[in-house]
């Protein structure tokens, strides 16, 4: 039996409203209301249908945590740059510094890149 958090009991009521058979196992439960289009919302503690809420539209940015071994991560937050930029049709917007990771992870960093899709030229 999955642990009774308040997600899983959230779930479970959804699921029941759904129709669905609740299983014991939290993260298929998880699974199955996301596929039928509804997302946890940590904040208020309820499960939303997705069509309900009104949507902002898309951001055309593309953003990308690389995370690695300290000293690793900007050799391949390079390469990833590399690979959209020169060989795909992005342009980076910001590339951040290195951040260390929190205890236990003192070990690896991470770097953030944010892209946008290249305008395609007339002419």
């Amino acid at each position: 039996m999955a642990k009774m958090t308040v997600k899983y009991a959230q779930a479970c009521k959804a699921m029941k409203e759904l129709g669905f058979k609740i299983s014991g196992d939290a993260e298929n439960a998880y699974s199955r209301l996301i596929e039928a289009g509804m997302i946890w919302d940590s904040k208020i503690g309820v499960w939303l249908k997705l069509s309900d809420e009104p949507a902002d539209p898309a951001s055309p940015l593309v953003r990308i945590r690389v995370w690695a071994e300290k000293g690793k991560a900007g050799v391949l937050a390079e390469l990833v740059k590399e690979g959209l930029v020169y060989y795909g049709p992005y342009d980076l917007v910001e590339m951040s510094q290195p951040y260390p990771c929190r205890p236990p992870k003192q070990n690896e960093e991470r770097i953030y890149l944010t892209l946008v899709r290249r305008k395609v030229r007339d002419g």
